[in-house]
């Protein structure tokens, strides 16, 4: 395997990685966002 096509790959992975990463950060926003103060704190402390 050449030098570009093990960057591509890499690169691939880190894509795939921060897609995930944002999705879930985006899940926990909507999440949070449904609750009130409260909720958020004990959601935080647990």
């Amino acid at each position: 395997m050449i030098w570009q096509e093990k960057c591509q790959k890499l690169r691939q992975q880190i894509l795939r990685l921060m897609s995930s990463e944002i999705k879930s950060d985006q899940e926990m926003i909507l999440l949070l966002s449904k609750m009130n103060a409260e909720e958020r704190l004990a959601a935080f402390y647990s």
